[in-house]
């Protein structure tokens, strides 16, 4: 007969210890942590009364973690409905109950060398997964087998793995960036780690200060109001802006707690948003290399950087940079003077240097290296680079917005100056047949093939943008399969120009193509 349950004792709580240890729920106590990886591992055969013995020697009033998991067979494989055991409990279908019913003593019992004593694992878990704290009351080894009067009918095994619980170590923490002593610009992530087992420790706190560790702040706060609090690590990130405190030294300080003294660091940096000293942030500044001042001959003036081949002179209502400002040179009854104008910031922290430097590229301006720069110069540099890149164009400011619908609609745009020189955008894609195939400004897609849109169809050109009719054909450009973005130069003839779209069915057609005109401004 397998072995009776001991409701009696069960009824009363009774839980026998004898010179053994003591059971406790799962956790640590205070000030403890359960190491990383088990110190033993024990496989405990459930078809043998054999006492299995752990391979270390537990020390008498420290705390252990005793996990026990897995399931195994109390009776014969296959009887109806399983017989199955975990560490305290078993699964029964017989007079003595149904279902999982705990024993006394557990399945996994402690043997004090005498007789077997009862270690309560704890409420029944469906995943047959254990984990109780254990203090030995004397060294020794532990010492567990599977409590059972019969054991021919039984398989399998439990195992049950030992942790030591270990004292909390002491917080620790470093500033990851910045390093000492470097120099950041812009928007800068500052980071650090905090490591710290125990949650009931003062969280960290960290501040920028100016001028040095001890400064006043600049930007503070509790790390608490960043991350959701996790032990025992915690990454620390925020992105500081620069650019909203002057150019000099700073000191980042982490934790600085007087709770948590150990773990406080402190890095001294640099802000510096203006690498070439003009004045304007380099976040703001178009030309981060502006040249130093060097003096001028002809006058008293210090002109910056205008040293070239070409300068012959500073010529009649031309600009050049001066320590005061842009300056503008003009003579009125034979006296010469000069209007100040503002500083580098009105020009995007570019001089005329700068601007003709950068200008080299699209044609020649050897007359405003001759005598500086005009005010259209000024004023035309500063529109084009505003988008970021100086082509000629301020892509962000389009002379003309057009659309050119599918439906075979004309579209006529604003009337372009004779001889000006213009750049058209077209871009976007519609559907030309009830199957969904595209076309955007130039290509199209045939068969799951893509086609240009001059090479096929009843009409030459067929299917991308006309420009004025159907005449002269307009080459877009090679295939752009994902943007369906397309650029053309135009020079204008004092009228407005037609869009349009030549299909040979369009009212299958949905959807428009777009053209947007940009004024050439030099």
């Amino acid at each position: 007969m397998k072995r009776l349950l001991f409701t009696f004792l069960l009824s009363l709580g009774f839980i026998l210890f004898i010179g053994i240890g003591r059971a406790y729920a799962a956790d640590c106590p205070d000030g403890y942590i359960k190491g990383e990886n088990p110190i033993d591992e024990m496989t405990i055969s459930c078809a043998t009364s054999s006492k299995q013995e752990s391979t270390i020697t537990l020390t008498s009033g420290d705390t252990y973690i005793l996990e026990a998991s897995g399931q195994c067979n109390w009776r014969t494989p296959g009887s109806a409905g399983g017989y199955l055991a975990d560490a305290e409990y078993w699964l029964r279908h017989d007079q003595y109950g149904e279902g999982w019913m705990k024993q006394n003593p557990g399945s996994i019992a402690l043997w004090n060398g005498t007789i077997p004593v009862n270690y309560d694992w704890g409420d029944y878990n469906g995943a047959h997964l254990y984990s109780t704290q254990y203090i030995p009351s004397e060294d020794g080894k532990l010492k567990l087998y599977f409590y059972d009067d019969i054991y021919s009918d039984n398989s399998g095994n439990l195992e049950v793995d030992i942790y030591q619980c270990n004292t909390l170590p002491e917080p620790t923490g470093e500033i990851l960036t910045p390093y000492d002593d470097e120099v950041i610009s812009g928007t800068y992530a500052m980071t650090a780690n905090y490591n710290d087992y125990n949650p009931d420790n003062d969280i960290p706190y960290w501040a920028i200060r100016s001028g040095n560790c001890s400064g006043l702040d600049v930007a503070s706060w509790s790390i608490d109001d960043y991350l959701v609090w996790e032990t025992p690590n915690v990454f620390f990130s925020y992105d500081f802006d620069s650019t909203e405190v002057p150019d000099g030294k700073y000191c980042f300080v982490w934790n600085p707690n007087s709770n948590a003294d150990n773990v406080r660091d402190t890095v001294l940096f640099y802000v510096d948003n203006d690498k070439d000293n003009d004045g304007v942030p380099d976040i703001k500044d178009f030309c981060d290399n502006t040249i130093a001042f060097t003096p001028d001959a002809d006058n008293d003036k210090k002109i910056t950087g205008f040293a070239n081949p070409y300068f012959v002179e500073w010529g009649q209502n031309r600009w050049l940079y001066t320590p005061e400002g842009w300056s503008q040179k003009f003579t009125k009854k034979g006296i010469t003077d000069y209007n100040i104008g503002g500083g580098l910031e009105t020009t995007l922290g570019c001089t005329c240097a700068d601007m003709l430097t950068e200008l080299n590229k699209l044609g020649d301006f050897i007359g405003h290296w001759k005598y500086g720069c005009s005010s259209s110069i000024l004023e035309h540099f500063v529109q084009d680079a505003e988008d970021g890149v100086i082509d000629g164009y301020n892509m962000e400011n389009p002379y003309d917005l057009n659309e050119v619908k599918s439906d075979g609609t004309i579209t006529t745009s604003e009337t372009l100056m004779l001889g000006q020189k213009y750049l058209l955008k077209a871009y976007g894609t519609f559907e030309y047949n009830t199957a969904g195939d595209w076309a955007d400004p130039e290509w199209y897609l045939k068969s799951g093939e893509i086609v240009k849109g001059d090479t096929e169809g009843s009409e030459p050109y067929v299917l991308d943008v006309s420009i004025n009719g159907y005449t002269t054909n307009i080459d877009w450009g090679v295939k752009d399969e994902v943007n369906h973005t397309y650029y053309h130069t135009y020079i204008g003839e004092g009228s407005p120009i037609t869009f349009s779209i030549y299909d040979s069915n369009h009212s299958d057609n949905d959807g428009s193509l777009f053209v947007d005109i940009y004024k050439y401004l030099y």
